[in-house]
């Protein structure tokens, strides 16, 4: 059973917004930081899946975590390979038409 602060509807946006906050902080204000590693890590390995863990309804505590973790590894797989994918296209749309 869950308890009163893991039910609050206001604790993932907060963990989303101080860990994106902290993430673009030590990126781009303070790269030096030796702390910067972690921060980074705990954003790409939580929030992605943190953000989408409320679509599926889950009642246990574990299950949600397990599946957030997986989530974030997907989504951070499936971005860069989009990119990629995009300007792939995008450059050989351009060879082709050009003389």
């Amino acid at each position: 059973m869950r308890n009163a602060v893991t039910q609050s509807a206001w604790l993932r946006p907060i963990v989303l917004v101080v860990s994106a906050a902290a993430a673009s902080l030590v990126t781009f204000l303070v790269p030096d930081t030796p702390v910067r590693p972690a921060i980074t890590l705990w954003f790409l390995l939580i929030c992605p899946g943190l953000a989408l863990i409320p679509l599926f309804h889950l009642d246990d505590l574990i299950a949600e975590g397990v599946l957030c973790l997986t989530l974030s590894l997907a989504v951070d797989e499936l971005s860069p390979r989009s990119w990629v994918s995009a300007s792939v296209a995008r450059s050989s749309r351009l060879r082709l038409h050009s003389p």
